[in-house]
């Protein structure tokens, strides 16, 4: 038994049958309500009447095009089918109670059929056939060829077809208009099945331990103090000495200490040697809270290493096309950099849209960051571009004063990865005409000042910390008889 290809393989089976899912209200998915005899006419028809509702240009409008999910169902029906099959008791577990559709398929603004947006579900799979397939790829490519070959046939014949053999009605069938195909779909497969598959060839210490468990000595951490396993000593003398405290916090409310097993993750997160480590707690719990105030001291970790660098002055030294080359970060500083990823795209933009809004920052601290102005302007506004090389122009317009600065920055799809290219280039123009001989040496002297000021405070209070510990085992000893 491969326990580590077993993982894997169940991993990627829960991510395939979380896609394909629909919501059957959304109202931009039209139902079907009749049957017609020339379909062609009928979606021609109807992209036609969504350019004059959404005043596309001709340009804009050979970008879009037409999809159609077919046959609809609960989820449920496969959670029972699967249960039934494999003799899985029924548990209290949440289960989600979404809508799936089987495949859908993609034309563009001719109604000619696109291959390669074909889009096969797992659910739709195990509703038809009552098992789980070897190779859900293979089934979707089988069928891909099948309905290229029956669409180069005819597009009303093999609709037809479709509809019949579907049995498509109100409830199982949507069509939708798509303004641009080449931007992401939601309903493409996991990107993130990719990974979980080179997850099961390469072997590093970080994977072999996620896999196989920690063989070391492990800590009891318990930090309810009314719990029989209750470990008081191990934060008094470890954990949350201040020694260990980080030296930047997020600019939250100040009045508001971070919560005691909030701030033991946050220690150990910053000092502890072990590189993965986990917190669990349902929504609202502070996880978010947390990770907060480990991002600003790895940001004020980055800045102390920038001030120790003798030039301060990036230079390219790796090539990356013809002759142009890019700066590398020492990894000293490049080490403390933040990815934040996750399956679930909706978690990624939640803490990805709130680092920089001026609303969670506060009061004290609002003037400071807008004399700061960490690329204020740049976060707040809608920035394109316009030429190449040097000839290139960015704009921007500012939309609002919503973000105090450009903190986070969405990655993933294509859109998001041009807003932040079209961020740092204007990031990179903003810069040309810093002066740093005459601004930027202030700035080093006055952050080493107080990074100095702030590092002698947390000695002093490490030794005032020792001197109580002294003090408690005294009285201890004292009361001994």
């Amino acid at each position: 038994m491969n326990k580590r290809k077993d993982i894997l393989n169940a991993w990627i089976t829960i991510e395939q049958l979380a896609e394909g899912s629909i919501n059957r209200k959304d109202k931009s998915l039209k139902p079907l309500h009749t049957m017609e005899e020339d379909w062609e006419k009928f979606f021609t028809e109807f992209l036609t009447k969504q350019k004059e509702q959404q005043n596309l240009t001709n340009n804009d409008f050979k970008k879009s095009g037409i999809v159609l999910y077919f046959d609809i169902f609960d989820f449920q029906e496969v959670v029972d089918i699967l249960r039934e099959k494999y003799k899985i008791a029924k548990s209290y577990e949440d289960v989600s109670n979404s809508d799936k559709f089987t495949f859908s398929i993609y034309f563009n603004n001719e109604l000619d059929f696109i291959a390669d947006k074909l889009f096969f579900t797992m659910s739709g799979y195990i509703r038809q056939h009552g098992i789980l397939p070897e190779d859900i790829s293979k089934v979707e490519s089988v069928f891909r060829e099948d309905l290229t070959s029956k669409f180069d046939e005819g597009f009303n014949s093999t609709i037809s077809e479709l509809f019949q053999k579907y049995h498509v009605s109100v409830e199982n069938f949507r069509y939708a208009f798509v303004k641009n195909l080449e931007n992401g779909d939601v309903n493409l497969h996991s990107f993130f099945i990719e990974d979980l598959n080179k997850a099961k060839i390469i072997t590093n210490t970080n994977l072999d331990r996620y896999f196989n468990g920690f063989s070391g000595l492990r800590q009891n951490l318990d930090g309810n103090k009314d719990s029989d396993h209750f470990n008081s000593q191990i934060f008094e003398t470890t954990i949350l000495q201040p020694k260990y405290y980080p030296l930047g916090r997020f600019p939250s409310n100040p009045s508001f200490a971070l919560s005691f097993m909030q701030q033991a993750a946050v220690n150990l997160a910053l000092n502890d040697k072990n590189e993965i480590r986990s917190v669990n707690g349902p929504p609202g719990t502070g996880k978010t809270t947390l990770l907060k105030d480990i991002f600003a001291d790895l940001v004020v970790q980055q800045a102390a290493e920038i001030v120790q660098l003798a030039d301060k002055r990036m230079k390219g030294s790796l090539v990356y096309w013809q002759s142009a080359k890019i700066g590398v970060l020492p990894s000293s500083i490049s080490d403390k950099n933040i990815v934040v990823a996750s399956s679930n795209n909706g978690a990624v933009q939640n803490i990805v849209n709130e680092l920089p809004k001026k609303e969670t920052i506060a009061d004290d601290f609002q003037k400071q960051l807008d004399e700061a102005d960490y690329f204020k302007d740049i976060s707040n506004s809608e920035l394109t571009g316009q030429g190449f090389g040097k000839n290139r122009e960015i704009k921007t317009e500012l939309l609002n004063e919503e973000n105090w600065g450009l903190f986070s920055l969405e990655g993933g799809a294509s859109t998001n990865m041009n807003k932040l290219l079209l961020n740092i280039e204007a990031i990179e123009k903003g810069l040309e005409d810093f002066d740093q001989a005459s601004i930027g040496e202030s700035v080093y002297q006055k952050f080493s000042s107080l990074y100095d000021k702030l590092k002698l405070k947390r000695e002093e209070m490490q030794e005032y910390s020792k001197k109580m510990a002294c003090l408690r085992k005294l009285k201890t000893n004292y009361k001994e008889p």
